[in-house]
């Protein structure tokens, strides 16, 4: 529920068998550590966290927030800054801070990963097969992430079908890195891909396309006439 705080969201995500745990940040620095605070006296100290900032920083602020943040052992900062700064900005960022950066949901077309995987700044790259390229062009991102020391973690807030497709392009580079799936309620997700999780794993179906076959009674009630 979105009336969870969020210590007791990560808690309830745990019990259903993640063991990677995301949250936002970029609302007000107290707000930002009181919930990382929150979260690691739910899971602990060892717990794998990720922060994702969702490019709300500008590039004067940011060395300051992540600072703040760094105490409490971040895995990655998602997007701290706008996707679309130059990448000199984004360099001058990871040096300065230090800080392990996720990005890649924003951006588009292979060379500009390759300008971003090759300029050094990415400690994770996170394409979005349905924001660009599908599994054919993540796949790609991917295997140059590899030849690079960049960890894969391709990026997915929507549904099931889409959830699907994104496990599978994981899954098709092997074990290390991460694949995100949405801790918030999502029926066209939950009815589309019920795939539960067990102590952080997803055991994929070996049926044909990506494994999943939506239906029709299940989805009805989502249905909508547009004109």
């Amino acid at each position: 529920s979105s009336d969870l705080l969020v210590g007791e969201m990560a808690a309830a995500s745990h019990v259903q068998g993640h063991r990677a745990f995301k949250f936002k940040v970029g609302f007000g620095a107290q707000a930002d550590l009181e919930n990382f605070r929150e979260i690691r006296a739910a899971l602990g100290e060892e717990a794998i966290v990720m922060i994702d900032a969702n490019q709300g920083w500008e590039p004067e602020e940011a060395p300051a927030r992540i600072d703040e943040l760094m105490r409490f052992s971040p895995t990655w900062i998602e997007e701290p800054i706008a996707a679309d700064e130059p990448t000199a900005v984004w360099q001058t960022l990871a040096r300065t801070t230090g800080a392990p950066i996720a990005a890649g949901e924003n951006i588009r077309e292979l060379d500009n990963f390759s300008q971003a995987l090759h300029a050094g700044y990415l400690n994770y790259v996170q394409p979005d097969v349905a924001k660009w390229g599908g599994i054919t062009g993540c796949l790609q991102v991917g295997l140059l992430a590899r030849e690079l020391g960049v960890e894969f973690c391709p990026h997915w807030l929507g549904g099931g079908v889409g959830l699907a497709a994104s496990l599978h392009l994981r899954a098709s580079l092997g074990e290390q890195g991460w694949a995100e799936v949405d801790a918030n309620s999502n029926p066209l997700r939950q009815a589309v891909c019920p795939l539960p999780v067990r102590d952080g794993w997803i055991e994929l179906p070996e049926t044909p396309g990506v494994g999943v076959d939506p239906s029709q009674s299940d989805i009805q009630s989502y249905r909508v006439m547009t004109v």
